[in-house]
């Protein structure tokens, strides 16, 4: 069974993409079938009006993580959902350090959360621990997953939100906790960067600007804040002129000049603040093939 894709409006100018899958396909989340649905989203938001896009927002579950290779960026382990138990030996066997735990971490010891399962992962797949020491491999939950494929894998990073569900994240310091990779012997290398969720605007709009650049060499693009002195009321406008065109309008262009442009508003979000597409906690969207040498390029 492939995934069925529906979009639907929620309120004015909100758009959630839900995906249904068949039960394998939920513990094998990330294949391409799903990864195809999720371009289908894109290109489906695309064709309704690029100009109309506002934000974009990951919803995932926080637990649920994927192992991937960094340079092809296939997993190579199906994902390990939050319901998963199979790490409750290794739990039971650090009931003893569950104050410290708590103490660095926030959370109590249970199979709920990441780190004991990528242990058991690792534990039982030597190999993967090694490639992990190696860098070769990376581990992210869902945020980090689909941050990763929408920037083609320029992007490799969490919120610490997101971070502090692993048990594997310090919660005063703000980092990977150094006792807690000791103690489920996880290599550091494998991990994402954790940062915040917010950023400036003006990180964007300087990556916009050079994205565009590169998208339509010879073009101008900018970003506009409508209400630069009030920013809880602002919204963003763009200036999009691709080469050999006067028109600055968005609405003005063709439908694959705004598509582009919505592209590059996106990987400039990714490159300036890359949490800032994981604002939510279940839906993603991944680009097409179709600009692939132009993504791979930026």
């Amino acid at each position: 069974m492939s995934p069925a894709l529906r979009l639907e409006r929620i309120g004015p100018g909100g758009v959630v993409a839900r995906v249904t899958l068949s039960r394998p396909e939920v513990h094998n989340a990330f294949d391409a079938s799903l990864i195809a649905a999720l371009r289908s989203t894109f290109a489906e938001l695309a064709r309704q009006g690029p100009g109309d896009l506002r934000a974009v927002g990951i919803a995932n579950q926080r637990e649920t993580f994927v192992v991937w290779e960094r340079k092809s960026g296939r997993p190579v382990h199906r994902a390990i959902v939050w319901q998963c138990r199979r790490s409750a030996a290794i739990c039971d066997g650090l009931r003893a350090r569950e104050a410290d735990i708590a103490a660095r971490t926030g959370l109590l010891v249970d199979p709920y959360f990441a780190g004991t399962k990528l242990k058991w992962l690792l534990d039982e797949r030597p190999e993967l621990r090694a490639r992990g020491q190696r860098g070769e491999l990376c581990f992210g939950t869902i945020d980090t997953w689909l941050i990763f494929k929408l920037s083609a894998g320029a992007a490799f990073v969490t919120d610490y939100t997101n971070a502090s569900r692993t048990m594997l994240f310090n919660l005063e310091r703000r980092t990977w906790d150094e006792e807690m990779l000791r103690m489920l012997d996880v290599p550091n290398e494998m991990l994402p960067g954790a940062i915040s969720s917010r950023g400036p605007f003006a990180d964007t709009a300087r990556e916009f600007e050079n994205i565009f650049s590169r998208v339509f060499p010879g073009g101008e693009g900018r970003l506009i804040l409508t209400e630069p002195d009030d920013m809880l009321a602002t919204g963003i406008e763009f200036e999009a002129r691709p080469p050999g065109k006067r028109v600055k309008r968005l609405s003005l262009l063709s439908g694959g000049e705004r598509a582009r442009t919505a592209r590059a508003f996106l990987v400039a979000i990714v490159k300036a603040r890359p949490s800032a597409v994981s604002v939510m906690d279940e839906v993603g969207a991944a680009l097409d093939d179709t600009n692939a040498p132009t993504r791979r390029g930026v």
